[in-house]
């Protein structure tokens, strides 16, 4: 499984600065938080934000937009001040193709996965879906394929 990409908060710091080449060394995806817009790190992805402004956090956390739009729904059900419950399910249908072998023995058929290009991708569901929707799944299954996605962190109650 690929490293998952890390947030370096106060990427331009001293520990930020020493922090974010050690993770690249190791082949780390690293995405650099800094907060004057025109101070950023070269080489990585940068995003702005103010560990102050939990807004601009929030942006910094993921460059899937359907992650960030959950955390947003979830934030705001969190301020309405009623009773929830938040599922956030991890194994949908498509999880399966990880699993051609034990699919193979159990419905006696071979079942191979042949992974596509983001243009065969896009080709493939053109016309299908809204273009909103294509270009999130765009951003999303390259973070999948990552193993970004295999664990989800506790929220906070």
């Amino acid at each position: 499984m690929n490293q998952p990409t890390v947030l370096v908060t106060g990427a331009t710091g001293t520990v930020g600065s020493a922090l974010v080449p050690a993770l690249q060394a190791r082949g780390v995806t690293v995405r650099a938080m800094v907060r004057i817009p025109g101070r950023t790190v070269p080489g990585v992805q940068n995003v702005v934000a103010d560990l102050t402004d939990a807004e601009s956090v929030a942006a910094a956390d993921s460059p899937v937009r359907f992650l960030r739009w959950h955390a947003q729904v979830e934030e705001h059900v969190r301020r309405l001040d009623v009773e929830h419950t938040i599922l956030r399910p991890n194994l949908y249908m498509q999880a399966l193709l990880g699993f051609p072998a034990a699919l193979s023995q159990a419905s006696g058929r071979t079942i191979v996965f042949r992974d596509v290009s983001p243009d065969q991708f896009a080709e493939g569901l053109a016309g299908v879906l809204p273009r909103w929707q294509l270009d999130g799944l765009l951003e999303d299954y390259p973070h999948y394929s990552r193993g970004e996605a295999g664990s989800t962190p506790p929220w906070p109650n």
